[in-house]
């Protein structure tokens, strides 16, 4: 009987140490978001951090849930960062988090080996590697009595890149632009010089995903990924039509952040002024998530398409919406204008129906049996702004054409609280 129950606690053992984590990649992505929240309010939880985690991940191995490459500096702890302890992160810290060799090798260990559903790169505000490849750049001046410049050298791509990009920034804000950069062009060389990440990653069974800490504030700015946005947004919508609201983002620490900071949407949204469609809580979302553009109908004019620009442009969000709504009051009166063209209408109202009248004829033309003239006129309405928008917005192209802008159309039902994605 006691080999018996000896034999039971080895095989139990063996079989502990193979185990990997049970989260999957939007578990974690979430765990180190909410871990971040903790760390900015001052909330620490010091999870995993006593003598018994030392002890059993002792015995029975590391599993941790995200693999992150960043920085060397003093300042940047990810456990801290994430609220995070023993076993949970496998971390690679390098000046400038760069890659190469040895980095690639611990990234694979990390999410082959270990199986960790998350990579993340972290870079930071005010980098001294991204600041000396800036100065080395501009004032090609170089030491070359150390190993530092071939540090430099992989960082300095991404300094052009940036002022190509952005030729009339000051210096502090082009470094802050290129601390950026030079995260999402390490993800790029991961994935090129790494073919067992680049596997995980098109079978999904791994999500790579890049971030920027604030040093002063400790707020991370996430630089997700246009799909990664519209799944937040979804995930959201579920929260508002299933009365399940989260409110995240609502605190005064992350007011002072954004004030102080400025601000750094998620996405760009173009929706219809009705009181009954906001947009911070049709997708659960709070301060400095959305950059919002709302008129009647949700049509394009010049100083809709410029507030666009400078969503997608210069905040640089990867996803723009085109969201309209059932029972829209602006659709409805372009819809009696064009049945009744009679009726007088006063001011600037007319001017404004007129370009969704087009919509409305476009809908009346291919309308089939069954369908409510209304609710494809409010559809074809949305696909209308759609369509302009990549007509006559070279920006939004370019970024489209990069792959750093997805656009996406809906319609919000006023009612249930559901948003229809007209691109499923």
């Amino acid at each position: 009987m006691k080999k018996f129950i000896l034999a039971l606690l080895f095989t139990c053992l063996v079989f502990a140490q193979d185990q990997k984590t049970t989260l999957s990649a939007d578990e974690a992505l979430d765990k180190l978001v909410k871990g971040n929240q903790h760390w900015v309010e001052n909330k620490l939880q010091f999870i995993h951090q006593n003598s018994s985690i030392r002890y059993k991940t002792a015995k029975e191995g590391q599993h941790p849930f995200a693999t992150i490459l960043t920085c060397s500096d003093s300042r940047v702890s990810p456990e801290l960062i994430f609220d995070q302890g023993v076993g949970d992160l496998f971390v690679i810290r390098v000046a400038g988090n760069v890659v190469d060799t040895d980095e690639l090798a611990s990234i694979e260990y990390g999410v082959e080996h270990l199986e960790t559903p998350v990579l993340l790169v972290l870079g930071h505000s005010g980098c001294g590697a991204v600041t000396a490849a800036y100065k080395s750049w501009k004032h090609k001046t170089e030491d070359t009595h150390s190993n530092i410049p071939e540090l430099l050298h992989k960082i300095e791509p991404a300094i052009k890149k940036s002022y190509k990009e952005h030729p009339d920034l000051g210096e502090k804000s082009l470094i802050d632009a290129s601390v950026s950069a030079n995260v999402r062009m390490v993800i790029d060389n991961i994935l090129k010089m790494s073919e067992g990440t680049k596997k995980k990653v098109l079978a999904g069974k791994l999500k790579v995903v890049g971030a920027v800490y604030n040093t002063y504030h400790g707020h991370i700015n996430w630089l997700f990924t246009p799909d990664d946005v519209l799944k937040i947004l979804r995930k959201g919508n579920q929260h508002w039509s299933s009365d399940k609201m989260q409110h995240p983002h609502h605190s005064i620490d992350l007011r002072h952040i954004q004030a102080v900071e400025g601000q750094l949407p998620i996405f760009t949204i173009i929706t219809c002024s009705d009181s009954r469609v906001i947009p911070e809580l049709i997708f659960d979302q709070g301060v400095g998530d959305a950059f919002v553009i709302r008129v009647a109908g949700n049509i394009l004019g010049g100083d809709e398409l410029a507030s666009i620009e400078y969503g997608v442009k210069h905040l640089q969000t990867p996803l723009l919406l085109v969201l309209g709504h059932s029972s829209c009051g602006a659709v409805t009166a372009a819809l009696d204008h064009v049945q009744h063209p009679d009726h007088e209408q006063h001011g600037n109202i007319p001017k404004l129906i007129s370009k969704i009248e087009p919509a409305v004829r476009e809908a009346q033309k291919d309308l089939k049996k069954g369908e409510n003239l209304l609710d494809k006129s409010i559809v074809v309405n949305v696909r209308t702004t759609h369509k302009q928008i990549i007509e006559k917005s070279e920006a939004a192209r370019k970024q489209i054409a990069e792959g750093r802008l997805k656009i996406v159309s809906a319609v919000y039902n006023i009612e249930t609280g559901k948003v229809e994605w007209l691109d499923d």
